[in-house]
């Protein structure tokens, strides 16, 4: 063999050995068990911010998580997916899935103990994202109870009825929804309301359950499961739905979809 040929198949299998890698070992949880790595087009759960951010709390504290994805609502359970822990005291509350803002809103069921410390204690078991990946890592704020410490104020659910949704529809999606020469569901009440989806094997519209209809899906720019895209879709003359026009449905379908 050509002793040039030689040399250059000796250096392609260096490099192509160095491609390979070495292979990491995997992220483990806080109990030592092994973190399911997100997919190709997946990634991470991770908590984008906490508040309040300071190092005091009210002592019937409101506290809102921020996610960098949606999670899947239906393993959360109240008493346990967050608690405030202080030298065995614990506070455990009501929670509530913010789709619009992917933030999830956590009231305390009773008063903290004035002076003491607190931790935020996060259930990973009960943390997924709705691709089902794992939480990557827990924060662990502390707070120090007092009586005049911060506390985020509980959101109110605006009470929609659907003239206004419908108007919103309307004007931005009947071109094409309430065209008959497109064939596509009209989006009207009683096509939406308690009706299944064609794309996915759920409602398109589940009232007080904005988390679980599909139309919330397919309005999220980012949202991460849904088929055929973002609606109004990106070929389209419409603009995305603004975040107002968003939570007008989001608290319609919450507020009972009326």
């Amino acid at each position: 063999m050509d002793a040039r040929i030689h040399t250059t198949l000796g250096a392609s299998a260096i490099f192509l050995m160095s491609c390979t890698g070495v292979d990491s070992p995997p992220l483990l949880d806080e109990n030592g068990e092994p973190l399911a790595a997100p997919g190709f087009f997946d990634r991470w759960l991770e908590v984008e911010s906490v508040r309040p951010d300071d190092a005091e709390i009210a002592l019937r504290p409101v506290i809102r998580v921020r996610f960098n994805d949606p999670i899947d609502i239906n393993r959360v359970l109240d008493f346990d997916v967050l608690t405030l822990n202080s030298n065995g005291i614990r506070v455990s509350g009501r929670v509530r899935w913010d789709l619009a803002e992917n933030e999830l809103e956590w009231r305390a069921l009773s008063n903290l103990e004035e002076g003491l410390r607190y931790r935020a204690v996060f259930n990973e078991n009960r943390l997924r994202s709705v691709t089902g990946v794992e939480l990557l890592r827990s924060p662990s704020p502390e707070f120090m109870a007092v009586a005049d410490g911060p506390s985020e104020e509980p959101r109110e659910v605006e009470s929609v009825r659907w003239a206004e949704v419908d108007a919103l529809i309307e004007a931005r999606c009947g071109s094409c929804h309430r065209d008959p020469e497109w064939q596509l569901n009209p989006l009207e009440y009683e096509t939406l309301v308690g009706a299944r989806a064609t794309e996915v094997d759920t409602y398109l519209v589940r009232p007080f359950d904005p988390a679980n209809s599909y139309l919330m899906h397919k309005i999220l720019p980012e949202y991460p499961v849904r088929r055929f895209g973002v609606q109004p879709p990106i070929w389209s003359d419409e603009e995305p739905l603004s975040n107002e026009e968003i939570r007008l449905i989001s608290d319609w379908i919450e507020s009972g979809a009326k």
